[in-house]
């Protein structure tokens, strides 16, 4: 049975602490590195570009991004030129979204903004610093994928 907040102590505060941390040492608060897409929007962006087309009930599910938020920023970024819908060959009624040649240019050097902060990043620790925040990368991941965590 999970463990209601009061439970949890300061564990709660620790974790938003780190989150808050962790997105702003990535850029993630400030439109994601300048390019002024907000971070579900590159989320949505990279879900098309990984799977060369999708569905938008496919992104919701992957992404755990709710449907209707999901619905406004794919017609955002249709607006933008970047993704289009068309009808699904094997199912008219559900619209397929692939990137616009537009598209994956914003998202590639988005992409790449993002490798070049993580490389500064990982540039000014050692090997073992390396090893050991990947360890724990892991271990964060193993941890909140247990069936009792969520």
């Amino acid at each position: 049975m999970p463990r209601s907040l009061f439970q949890t102590g300061g564990n709660v505060e620790a974790i938003r602490a780190f989150n808050r941390f962790y997105t702003q040492k990535m850029g993630f608060t400030s439109q994601v590195l300048s390019d002024g897409y907000c971070l579900t929007e590159v989320r949505i962006l990279s879900e098309i570009f990984r799977n060369k087309s999708t569905t938008a009930v496919a992104i919701s599910q992957d992404a755990a991004i709710d449907a209707g938020y999901l619905s406004r920023m794919i017609k955002r970024l249709e607006r933008k030129g970047l993704i289009k819908r068309k009808p699904m060959k094997s199912d008219a009624r559900v619209r397929e979204l692939t990137l616009t040649e537009d598209g994956v240019r914003v998202y590639t050097s988005i992409a790449k903004k993002i490798e070049n902060t993580i490389g500064q990043m990982l540039a000014v620790l050692t090997a073992e610093e390396q090893r050991r925040l990947l360890d724990a990368m892991d271990e964060i991941q193993r941890l909140l994928k247990t069936p009792n965590a969520m």
